[in-house]
């Protein structure tokens, strides 16, 4: 895997509600800082944080997988949260990604994780991504109510790699070569260990 964003500065994030995106140094899964998530207006129910021009990346659309590291302050948070989406694009908005909608119901608190986002799992696209020129990256959070929020911060996101993750395993076999066998990551293997796969 290689890294695609460290999460250490703010530059070029920015919050779908507006306001500037906070990076956190104290708690942080590597480098020196990690980008807070938040929610804090109460129009809609969920919340984006996204960033634009990230360096073009190409990845293999059968087993190529973007992987995010999250980190979940407190059961009162995750009690707040519904459907997540990720969209990953060709485009400076998500009107050519592919995207994800996931559920969070089995990531710890209090810990790092990482998620796994195998291209070949995606739930659909906006458009015609092109997998070969990926500059897009935004992490919508879910709500259970447009009047739910959480402090900035208290959803923390590190980490952002791409490539084929031959050293992540389900079950003793690498994703790459689940996914190389069936083109499609079993997703009902669900969550081992801190790696949970979508």
């Amino acid at each position: 895997m290689t890294s695609w964003n460290s999460c250490d500065a703010n530059t070029g994030w920015a919050y779908s509600e507006g306001g500037t995106v906070g990076i956190d140094s104290t708690t942080k899964y590597q480098g020196t800082g990690s980008i807070k998530l938040k929610k804090t207006a109460t129009v809609l129910a969920y919340s984006g944080t996204s960033k634009t021009d990230m360096t073009s990346i190409s990845i293999s659309t059968t087993v190529g997988c973007i992987t995010v590291k999250l980190y979940i302050v407190d059961q009162a948070t995750k009690d707040k949260l519904g459907s997540e989406f990720l969209y990953i694009g060709s485009s400076a908005d998500n009107s050519n990604s592919g995207y994800w909608v996931w559920s969070p119901a089995s990531i710890p608190v209090a810990t790092w994780t990482t998620l796994v986002f195998p291209w070949a799992n995606r739930t659909g696209n906006f458009g015609t991504p092109n997998a070969a020129a990926l500059i897009f990256f935004s992490l919508y959070v879910g709500v259970t109510t447009a009047a739910t929020t959480y402090t900035e911060g208290s959803i923390l996101m590190d980490d952002i790699q791409y490539g084929t993750p031959t050293t992540l395993k389900i079950g003793g076999t690498s994703l790459y070569q689940i996914a190389k066998a069936g083109g499609k990551v079993n997703t009902s293997l669900g969550k081992v260990g801190s790696v949970t796969v979508f």
